[in-house]
């Protein structure tokens, strides 16, 4: 059911309970039409978010799915914020049937070269803070040191688990969170079947369009 809720925000955070969401205003201009949302979800979802009138913003709620967070109305005191579901969500089929066996020496090993790949430009990456290159790295790490002790489809379960939190932008810079997706389906092309882990380029698109316009 696409259930699509409309608020007023004005100074006080109102509960999109349905959809698992809080969302507050924090500033709105109605010469500029821009508004600055803070948007928070369980477990810890906390982000900030600049929008223009009617520019959809995506988000992964767990346990609520892919939501899209839109303006309908701007004013320098209040805003109204439409709330609807979009119907994607991470697509497991494929392990269904799929063996729990261990992964073989040689596929393992690319795997790891992948996410070695992966750390190394992780830490060239001057725009992310050392903590967050740190905590990234342990996650790579046990992704890594999981392909030991975990059979192809537990594995393959707790990656995109993880991977699902990254492009979330839950937690983590959601273009480190693309790459560490790439550069695993990379290795295992069946490993994501999901526009889920699209969701930040799809909102970076849409920024871009909107701010050019």
């Amino acid at each position: 059911m696409n259930q699509i809720i409309k608020e007023t925000l004005k100074d006080e955070v109102v509960e999109f309970e349905v959809h698992g969401l809080d969302i507050a205003r924090i500033y709105s201009s109605s010469s500029s039409k821009l508004t600055m949302l803070s948007i928070s979800a369980s477990p810890n979802i906390h982000i900030e978010e600049e929008l223009k009138i009617n520019q959809p913003f995506l988000i992964n709620v767990p346990s609520y799915g892919v939501k899209e967070i839109k303006l309908t109305r701007v004013d320098d005191l209040s805003v109204e914020v439409k709330v609807k579901n979009i119907p994607i969500s991470p697509n497991l089929n494929y392990v269904k049937g799929m063996d729990n066996t261990p992964f073989p020496e040689r596929e393992k090993e690319m795997i790891r070269k992948k996410l070695d790949i992966f750390e190394e430009r992780l830490n060239n990456n001057s725009n992310l803070t050392q903590e967050i290159k740190n905590d990234l790295a342990e996650h790579v790490t046990y992704v890594k040191e999981s392909l030991d002790h975990l059979g192809r489809k537990d594995w393959l379960i707790l990656t995109i688990g993880l991977l699902g939190n990254f492009a979330s932008g839950a937690f983590y810079a959601p273009d480190v969170a693309m790459e560490m997706a790439s550069n695993i389906a990379t290795s295992i092309p069946q490993f994501l079947d999901s526009i889920v882990h699209a969701i930040p380029t799809i909102n970076n698109g849409i920024a871009r369009i909107t701010n050019d316009s």
